[in-house]
């Protein structure tokens, strides 16, 4: 059996994953939406939903 080949792979293998740019990590985040280079987050939007007045009321009183 020929281990050259087999060397060659992986050394192929691990040059390919240290090509990665990817360095950061990406940790669980709050987003809800992307609009170009912006973020919309949860608290973003639980601050505007906050500032409608008397919003649950008149989904309440719909019918």
């Amino acid at each position: 059996m020929n281990v050259k080949p087999l060397v060659l792979a992986v050394l192929i293998a691990c040059s390919l994953t240290a090509c990665n740019d990817k360095d950061e990590k990406k940790s669980p985040s709050q987003v809800l939406a992307k609009v170009n280079d912006a973020e919309i987050t949860v608290h973003q939007l639980n601050f505007v939903l906050g500032q409608i007045p008397n919003a649950q009321a008149s989904q309440n009183n719909k019918y």
